[in-house]
Order: C-alpha cells, then sequence, then structure tokens
C-alpha cells in the first residue's frame, strides 16, 4: 500500500508564497533575477508597514472614544415654559430693621472708613458681616426682612390668564434673600386654573410676549438700605424646573422704570457617559447636598458647592451659610468672627472661586441652556402714568407717582 509522501515545511510555505492570492508576494518567487526579487520584497515590506501603521492608528482613535456634535432643530406645538427666579436686588427691608425684634442687626451696617482706598475693602466686609448676621436668624425672619411678593406683584398674566401670589413659590438665596418662582418644581395647586388644571408645568404653545409672562412689579425703593444696595432692580434667572437656580451667579439685572423683554431659545445638551471623552454624570454616586435638601436635579455647580462645604466641614469644624446644610448633620455655622475660622472659611472661598478644590464633579449628562436677548422701553409712559397712579394707590396705598420709579 502506498502513502503519500509527507512534505516539508519548505515546500509548502513555498507553495504557499507561489499561489497566495497577496498582490505582490508571488512575485518575490516569480521574479527572475534577484534584483527583481529585492524590489518586490521591498515594496511588500513597505505596504505591509504602511498597512501596521493605518490599523495601529484607527485602534488609536477606537479608543479615544470620537464624539461629533449632533445639532437638531425641533419645532413644537407645546413646549415646556421655563421656570422664572426673581429677587429683589435689596435682601433686607428698612422698615424691619428699625424694628425692635431687628434692631441689633443695624450695627453691622455702621461701618465706615475715612479712606476712600479702603472703601471697597469695608463694604465687601460689611457685606459679609451682615450676610453672617442674617444666618444666624431662623428661615422665616430672614424670609420676614425681605421683600414680599403682595407688595411687590402688582399684576400677573400669563397666555392672556391671569395669575397671582399662589403661582410662585419662595425660597431663600443666602446672598440675595427671599427670591420667588414662577412655574417651578414646588408649584402651589393650580386646580383654579382650568386651562391647565392637569398639567404639572405650564407649557407654551406659541411665540410672542402675548403668549408668554407679563408681570408688573413694585420693587420698593423706599426700603432699601443705602449702605449695602447701591442698585436698584430684580436679578432674573431662567432654569429648568429640576435646576436649582443661583441668582448672584447666573441671570440678568432687570432695572426699575423700564418695560423689559426678554426672548428666549432653549437649547437642550445632551451628552454621552464615559467612556467618552465627556466623561459625564447623572449624579447618582456623587454627593449633592442641593438634591439632599431641595430635590433638585445634579449639576455642576451644586457639585462644587456641595464639595467646598464638605471640606469645610471636615477641616474648618463648621458649615458655611452660603451652602445646605448636609442632612441628619449638626455642624455649626462658622463663626467668621473668630480669626482662625474666618481665615479657613477664606481660604475654600477662595479656592471654590478659582476652581482649584480639586473635587469630582463632572459635567451633567442634560442640561438646558436658554439663551436670552433684552429689549426696553420707558415705563410707563406719560399718558398711562395717571391711570396707573390711580390704579396703585387705591391697590397699594401709594401716596404719589414718584414712587413708582
Amino acid at each position: 500500500m502506498a502513502y503519500p509522501q509527507r512534505r516539508s515545511l519548505r515546500s509548502i510555505c513555498s507553495h504557499t508564497l507561489r499561489h497566495t492570492s497577496a498582490h505582490g508576494v508571488p512575485n518575490i518567487i516569480h521574479s527572475k533575477g534577484q534584483w527583481r526579487s529585492c524590489c518586490w520584497a521591498a515594496f511588500v515590506l513597505l505596504v505591509l508597514c504602511c498597512m501596521l501603521w493605518q490599523c495601529s492608528q484607527l485602534t488609536a482613535t477606537f479608543l479615544r472614544y470620537p464624539t461629533q456634535e449632533k445639532v437638531t432643530l425641533v419645532n413644537s406645538a407645546r413646549l415646556p415654559f421655563p421656570a422664572i427666579t426673581f429677587c429683589n436686588l435689596n435682601r433686607a427691608r428698612m422698615s424691619k430693621l428699625n424694628s425692635s425684634k431687628y434692631q441689633s442687626l443695624t450695627e453691622y451696617l455702621s461701618f465706615t472708613s475715612g479712606n476712600e482706598s479702603e472703601e471697597g475693602s469695608i463694604s465687601h466686609g460689611r457685606d459679609r458681616n451682615f450676610t453672617f448676621a442674617l444666618s444666624q436668624l431662623t428661615p422665616q425672619e430672614q424670609m420676614e426682612l425681605g421683600h414680599q411678593l403682595e407688595n411687590m406683584l402688582i399684576s400677573c398674566i400669563f397666555h392672556d390668564e391671569v395669575c397671582n401670589e399662589s403661582f410662585f413659590t419662595p425660597f431663600l438665596n443666602p446672598k440675595l434673600g427671599i427670591c420667588y418662582t414662577f412655574n417651578g418644581r414646588r408649584q402651589a395647586d393650580l386646580q383654579h386654573w382650568q386651562n391647565y388644571q392637569q398639567e404639572e408645568y405650564l407649557n407654551a404653545t406659541k411665540a410672542g410676549f402675548s403668549y408668554g409672562l407679563t408681570m408688573e412689579l413694585f420693587i420698593e425703593q423706599s426700603e432699601y438700605i443705602s449702605s449695602l444696595s447701591t442698585t436698584a432692580g430684580l436679578r432674573v434667572v431662567l432654569h429648568g424646573q429640576g435646576k436649582m437656580p443661583f441668582p448672584e451667579d447666573e441671570g440678568v439685572n432687570v432695572p426699575p422704570g423700564q418695560e423689559s423683554d426678554i426672548g428666549i431659545v432653549k437649547v437642550h445638551v445632551k451628552r454621552l457617559q464615559e467612556p467618552y471623552s465627556s466623561k459625564c454624570s447623572n449624579g447618582n454616586d456623587i454627593r449633592n447636598f442641593y438634591t439632599d435638601v431641595y430635590g433638585t436635579d445634579y449639576s455642576r455647580e451644586t457639585c462644587k458647592k456641595s464639595c467646598a462645604q464638605a471640606k469645610m466641614i471636615k477641616n474648618c469644624g463648621c458649615r458655611m451659610w452660603e451652602f445646605p446644610e448636609p442632612p441628619g448633620s449638626n455642624v455649626p455655622l462658622c463663626n467668621i468672627s473668630e480669626p482662625s475660622v474666618n481665615h479657613c472659611v477664606e481660604m475654600y472661598e477662595y479656592k471654590l472661586s478659582h476652581d482649584q478644590l480639586k473635587c469630582h464633579c463632572p459635567l451633567q449628562c442634560e442640561e438646558e441652556i436658554f439663551e436670552l436677548t433684552l429689549s426696553s422701553s420707558q415705563w410707563p409712559s406719560s399718558m398711562y402714568l395717571d391711570s396707573f397712579t390711580k390704579r396703585l394707590q387705591s391697590r397699594k396705598g401709594f401716596q404719589s407717582a414718584q414712587s413708582i420709579r
């Protein structure tokens, strides 16, 4: 019985190189002359090196997880109306400070300096000390000191429907005092508003100021504190219902004596989580005191301020009044009248403002950005002033048109 002859490894390799479909490789064997074979071998090696280099580049690009921006324009018949938060630029009423209950707070307003070059630092220290003194009060007392909505709100119309104080939610801002949010997460019950009684939040169905929110507000300049309030008006910020508003960092100032129109363009940003380059987070694994206290969504700003509060509690032994208190903790407020405590607090305030806290605070994966366009005109007009003054006197008890501005 005849058995097939076993082939050597050399013959197998030679046969493979002669009959392979890889271009150029068979020519190394078939070429007549050593010079031609060397040229084909060099050419094949060059192509092989190029292929390996390109594969390495593709692998490196894949491991970088590159992304592309995708912009989509959406036209909708109904869009959620944003939450609108406004604060009076004067955080405490002078008439309340002059009462016996809050008389002790006025001593924080009496610091003066004869040197003009030092007046700026004196003013900053006076404002800081007054804010610290207010933080010693209960939240109810702080809200009582601020401007009340029933005195400020003259008229309110949304989508051709009348609204009142029940459509606003008050909350305390550590720097601006009591603020009010329209169409916020904790909005009052809307059962008496038949068109929207089934809605959790209000919606906009058409563009234009006639279909938005129109308010007439009285800022009570006669109640302003001269040593603290250098400007008059309102601080207004537009935000999503789940976002914690920071009027001191965001928003725009609306001056008195003018009709201010604010146009809105809403931008909804979605980012990709790891391993993509944005490395965004939904905040599920990050401690956020604002979520614990106010129930708001995660954001990079709330994360940084929560981190600053945690570092102050750990290293200063007290908590800062500007940030919420961690639930379940009994940490006292920082007493800045003590030099060592004040130095520690100022150090972390500096690090927070210069982004030097080294906190793990990635961007949020979803974010709503409102691009604002402002325009203004004189208000009220000369012809409207008399009738408006009479209406204001009958409702609010003001004595002259001069107090309107």
